[in-house]
């Protein structure tokens, strides 16, 4: 018997919390007052396309993750956000703050490559060195605005050359 009380009561809540968002028509205004309305902001955000890249160690275990904003403005740039290290249960994660770094990026080629060069911390008296690391797409048309999946390759000392694929996605961004 209590648990059927307490549950129209929660019931009957739930009811009257629904009935208070509900929109009840044009609102009256006292005289003096003027009536504001309150428009959603402005969405000013358009879509863009960015690039996501997953690479894989032994056994297809995700190692790598990469996302990088891709620009079209002037010139194809590829500005990378953030490189996600996984080693079995951890992750680390490398987020980029602006400016982003900046990969070139070749199509004189099949597969087109994103190149940049990462720091690699070692035990020389500098503390660490510099690297180039690759990224190869296969099939890769950066004007392509469906979202596509194509396959990949990491070419890196480092990290070793690694199998994946990247994806082109559109989101919205400022």
């Amino acid at each position: 018997m209590r648990a059927s009380v307490l549950l129209v009561i929660a019931g009957l809540l739930c009811v009257a919390g629904y009935l208070l968002t509900l929109d009840h028509g044009p609102e009256t205004v006292e005289p003096g007052r003027k009536n504001v309305e309150h428009a959603a902001p402005a969405d000013d955000a358009e879509t863009k396309p960015q690039l996501y890249c997953i690479f894989f160690g032994y056994g297809r275990q995700p190692r790598l993750e990469f996302l990088f904003n891709v620009d079209r403005d002037d010139r194809l740039r590829f500005r990378q956000l953030y490189l996600i290290e996984i080693n079995g249960s951890q992750r680390s994660v490398d987020a980029k703050q602006p400016p982003f770094p900046e990969w070139t990026f070749d199509t004189t080629d099949n597969p087109s490559r994103l190149r940049s060069e990462i720091k690699v911390f070692d035990n020389t008296a500098a503390g660490f060195h510099m690297e180039t690391i690759t990224i190869e797409i296969y099939g890769y048309q950066p004007e392509t605005a469906a979202r596509q999946e194509f396959e990949a390759g990491l070419k890196n000392i480092h990290y070793q050359n690694l199998p994946g694929q990247c994806t082109n996605v559109q989101v919205r961004r400022h």
